[in-house]
Formats: structure tokens, C-alpha cells, sequence
């Protein structure tokens, strides 16, 4: 076939590929999007496909939201459960350019608990070069009494003392049964989630009610209208 055949042939099968591509995913966002919408219907929370400029302002300063550029929050379910403000939204935001560029996307859980003081604060997994980072003196606020804490979370804050009050030996305990958590805390607000996840609408249950038991741990009930408990 001659080559004026061929290069046409290609560029519309490189179309056509494109445009089935982005019709698939669309498909499934709109699946995932319903599946979301009928799940808040079921347990009696709102949904929003775009949060309102003052929903997002409740967490804007967390420092998750500080990352990259063109940030979208999206499918938000809201309501309240044990006194507390409890909302599961999709988070997106861009990073590097060129061939470098990259859309990230996150399922986040925000809770909001009336009266806390919560210090300002990052909970993370710990990875490899975080423990290298750790050499250098980069900040990573370790427990002598909890070892496997220490193992496997990088803590760190504004205030090293009133972030150490935060994680009570109770609170460092949960933790370490419970791995992989991201939380993000300052204030009255904290976000809970799990990196690089969009998480399907039949875990949104489960992630809701472990991001309200980790506002147990770090604020507990008596102290939720007053100080936060020193521990």
C-alpha cells in the first residue's frame, strides 16, 4: 500500500482509538458518579457533583490541598453522623508539564469536629527515602514507647509538643493496627485518606466510618465542645 494510503489510514485509527478511549472512561466516571449519588440517596447524606466555594474552604488549609495546580473537587457526599461533619469527596490537581505531566486523583474523607484544637499536623506512611530524609534532619517525630509506630509513620507538625499530646499512647497503638492511613489535622478539621486511590462507591461506607473512628481517637467525645484532651 502506498505510503499517501498508509499515513491517513493510521492517523484516523489513532482517532478513533482516542475518542473510544475517552468515551470508555466517561462511561465509567458517569457509572461511579450514579453509584455515588444512589449510595448518599441510601444513607441519607447530600451530594453535590461540585462542592461550593465555601465547602472547600473548610479544609483549603490542610496541606494536601497546597499541591500542584488546576485542583477539582468533585462527588461530594456530606451530612453528619455522631455530632461530627462528615463529607467523601474526589480530588484532583495536575503536576510537572510537558512529558512530565501528570493528573493526580484522590478519594478524600473530611471531618470536621465542632469545638476541637486540633495542632496543625501531617500523619503519613513512612517510606524508604523518608528514612534517608531522616539522616539529613528532616522532620519525623518518633515514640520510644511505640517502636512499630515509629516504623511505620512519619509524623510531623507545627508544635513537636502539642502534637506529641495529640498522640497519646491509646492513639499510637490504633495506629499501628491500622496502616497506611494518611490524616491531615489542624483546628477543628481533619482529612483522612489512602494515596493515589478513587475509591469505588461500595468502600465509601467502610472509609467513612474509619476516618469518624480516627476523630474518636485524636478528639474523644468529652472533649469534642472543649479543649482537646491532653492525654
Amino acid at each position: 500500500m502506498e505510503p499517501e494510503i498508509i499515513v491517513p489510514l493510521l492517523f484516523g485509527a489513532v482517532i478513533t482509538i482516542g475518542i473510544l478511549g475517552a468515551v470508555s472512561s466517561y462511561r465509567r466516571e458517569k457509572k461511579r458518579r450514579d453509584a455515588l449519588a444512589a449510595a448518599a440517596a441510601r444513607w441519607q447524606l447530600g451530594f453535590e457533583l461540585e462542592p461550593s466555594a465555601s465547602a472547600r474552604r473548610v479544609f483549603d488549609h490542610l496541606p494536601l490541598f497546597d499541591r500542584g495546580r488546576q485542583k477539582t473537587a468533585s462527588n461530594r457526599l456530606f451530612g453528619e453522623m455522631e455530632g461530627l461533619g462528615l463529607e467523601h469527596f474526589d480530588y484532583s490537581y495536575v503536576t510537572g508539564s510537558g512529558k512530565n505531566r501528570s493528573t493526580r486523583n484522590q478519594s478524600v474523607v473530611g471531618v470536621t469536629i465542632p469545638g476541637a484544637q486540633l495542632p496543625a499536623f501531617v500523619l503519613e506512611p513512612e517510606a524508604m527515602f523518608d528514612k534517608l530524609a531522616a539522616v539529613f534532619g528532616a522532620t519525623d517525630f518518633d515514640f520510644t514507647t511505640h517502636p512499630e509506630f515509629s516504623k511505620r509513620y512519619l509524623l510531623r507538625g507545627d508544635d513537636e509538643d502539642a502534637v506529641r499530646r495529640l498522640f497519646a499512647p491509646g492513639v499510637l497503638g490504633w495506629f499501628e493496627r491500622n496502616l497506611g492511613l494518611h490524616v491531615e489535622g489542624a483546628g477543628d478539621a481533619l482529612i483522612v485518606y489512602r494515596w493515589g486511590r478513587l475509591r469505588p462507591a461500595d468502600e465509601v461506607r467502610t472509609a467513612l466510618h474509619e476516618a469518624l473512628e480516627v476523630a474518636r481517637q485524636l478528639v474523644p467525645a468529652a472533649a469534642r465542645k472543649g479543649e482537646v484532651a491532653e492525654g
